[in-house]
């Protein structure tokens, strides 16, 4: 025998207790450990929180601070696009009347350069009018074939006026922001307005929030190549970050790695001017203390697991003991059948051993529901059975007699009586026939609208019946005579008094493992106290149900069969509004995964 086997059998000759304090013995590292890292994840997660919601509200601060310039810029374009005089000049033949154009230098530019020079935003602002006649004797206006016609067509495509580049398609705006806008004169677009900005300009409030908070701030711009940040050497840390940010765009707040430091990362898309607005932080600035407080909460888990294994000897008792409950319990199950007996179970969610009292217990109840069920079933059974052989009594002489009956009104060409005789014969025939207990969704339409052919004509009723089955539901197997009872239901019980008239109408759907059949009609209703009592048998709360149909199968009947058959979700549910309508849904199970619809 070598030591695995000495092992092995000594374990397992072993008393419980002594298991039990082997155990927790072997396991006093893995506890430390995991509540070390939990305690440890919880304190980092908690900064990094914090973090995410001072970050956030900082960048909506920069956010707001560039959308503010961009609004002043928009109401500069404004004002200088209301000047008509200037635009109009500018889309002449500006070198046909010198002193016209002495006087506009004087005039109109002096109050557009004014209006410019108002938004100490800008760093310039130039037109370029589309004019071949424009002389650019000025540094606010010049023609349109400074800007490659493939890159305006590209920024301010048809449909859209204005658009802001954070690297300008000018040579005075190539190296820095401008916003660029369509200039139209009437209704005929003749150049464009370009403002310029510094980086320092437009983004002033993401400089002012670099010099006052803890963290680092920057604009990225992928498409554009672009990338600005207060704090120049930061800029290759930047650079390294968003090459590891681009396929993750679709999170706003990151942990990424940049050599051997860890950068925590919030960002937010500014779509006015195509850029993501960052803030990052190296990780280690914002964990502080954490590895001193780390050892602080390590010495005292160690001392809680020494606690722990002192308090093992008494745990074991208290287990021991429900065991010993517990399989008491069983073996007065398998002796005396005692399917009463019941262990008794905790209100909040336990341990393995509360687990597995409630799965005992459980079982037990599951146990006597089957049980129950078969008793239930065999009754319905025999049940039907009985219904069966007492309906067919001298079927075949019934059906002969009819068959005569009928040839003889065909003889004497009685077409109504004919097809009367008929129908009742059909009639007769599918209700009499029990060789299986399931039919077609289809056959037990078909019969009944024969059941309502004849009633119409026996009581001279309009009972009207409107079916509507989707042919996918229609080979669905159902118990034989589910849906007669519940039309005679809206027969005898829904039609309303002093007209002889009633609408019925049958539709089904089936789909998603299920199929669903309502009966509506819109009769008088059934009464509250009749519906109190039939709702109370429906339930099982009443003894004895409601029996309708000359053929002795109530709804309650209907109900149980389908409870019996294919479980308790599933059977009939009634609804009923006296003087307005009453409704019946089937449920039962499906096979098919055609979907349906009301």
């Amino acid at each position: 025998m070598n030591w695995k086997e000495s092992l092995t059998k000594g374990y397992k000759h072993m008393t419980i207790p002594r298991k039990t304090v082997l155990i927790f013995a072997a396991v006093l590292v893995l506890p430390l450990l995991v509540v070390t890292v939990i305690w440890t994840e919880n304190q980092v997660g908690k900064a990094y929180r914090t973090f995410e919601t001072t970050s956030a509200s900082e960048l909506a601060q920069i956010n707001a601070g560039v959308r503010s310039v961009l609004s002043k810029a928009g109401n500069t374009i404004t004002t200088a696009l209301d000047q008509r005089n200037f635009l109009t000049f500018c889309n002449s033949d500006m070198e046909a009347d010198g002193l016209r154009l002495v006087q506009f230098s004087k005039n109109e530019l002096e109050r557009m350069d004014g209006i410019f020079q108002s938004n100490t935003q800008l760093s310039g602002a130039s037109f370029y009018f589309d004019n071949p006649n424009v002389r650019e004797i000025w540094d606010t206006i010049y023609s349109s074939t400074r800007i490659a016609s493939d890159r305006r067509a590209e920024i301010l495509p048809a449909g859209k006026s204005e658009a802001v580049l954070l690297r300008g398609i000018t040579k005075d705006a190539n190296d820095c922001p401008a916003l660029y806008r369509k200039v139209f004169l009437d209704i005929r677009e003749i150049g464009v307005l370009e403002l310029r900005f510094s980086d320092e300009t437009l983004f002033d409030e993401l400089c002012e929030q670099s010099r006052i908070s803890d963290f680092h701030f920057a604009v990225f711009a992928p498409d554009a190549d672009y990338c600005f940040s207060p704090a120049d050497d930061d800029e290759e840390v930047i650079r390294q970050l968003m090459e590891n940010v681009n396929d993750q765009l679709a999170a706003n707040a990151l942990k990424l790695r940049v050599g051997k430091t860890v950068y925590w990362l919030t960002y937010e898309y500014l779509p006015e001017i195509s850029a993501y607005m960052l803030c990052y932080a190296q990780a280690d600035t914002l964990t502080g203390n954490l590895p001193r407080i780390i050892l602080i909460v390590g010495c005292i888990l160690i001392a809680f697991l020494l606690l722990v294994f002192l308090f093992s000897k008494a745990m074991y008792r208290s287990i021991l003991k429900r065991l010993e409950t517990l399989v008491t319990s069983m073996q007065a199950v398998e002796k005396n059948g005692d399917l009463s007996i019941r262990i008794p179970e905790p209100n909040a969610p336990g341990d393995e051993l509360d687990t597995l009292s409630r799965q005992f217990n459980a079982m037990l109840d599951r146990t006597q529901q089957l049980m129950e069920q078969n008793v239930q079933s065999r009754l319905a059974a025999k049940d039907a059975q009985l219904h069966a052989l007492q309906s067919q009594i001298d079927s075949h002489f019934l059906y002969n007699a009819l068959e005569s009956v009928r040839m003889m009104a065909e003889t004497k060409h009685e077409t109504e009586l004919s097809d009367t005789l008929y129908a009742l014969g059909s009639l007769l025939r599918y209700n009499m026939s029990w060789k299986t207990q399931n039919v077609t969704l289809k056959d037990e339409i078909d019969n009944i609208r024969k059941y309502i052919y004849l009633i119409n004509i026996i009581h001279n009723i309009q009972a009207v019946l409107d079916i509507d089955i989707p042919p996918q539901c229609e080979e669905a197997e159902i118990p034989k005579l589910s849906l007669q009872p519940l039309v005679e239901n809206s027969i005898v019980h829904g039609l309303p008094a002093g007209r002889g008239n009633i609408h019925i109408s049958v539709k089904a759907v089936c789909g998603s493992g299920a199929l669903a059949i309502r009966v509506l009609d819109d009769g008088i209703g059934i009464k509250p106290e009749t519906m109190a009592a039939l709702q109370s048998a429906l339930d099982g709360t009443l003894e004895s149900g409601l029996q309708i149909g000359k053929n002795g199968i109530g709804i309650v009947n209907v109900h149980k069969r389908f409870q019996v058959r294919y479980g308790m979700e599933y059977g009939l549910t009634l609804q009923s509004e006296p003087g307005a309508y009453t409704e019946a849904l089937l449920t039962m199970p499906f096979a098919d995964d055609n979907l349906g619809g009301w």
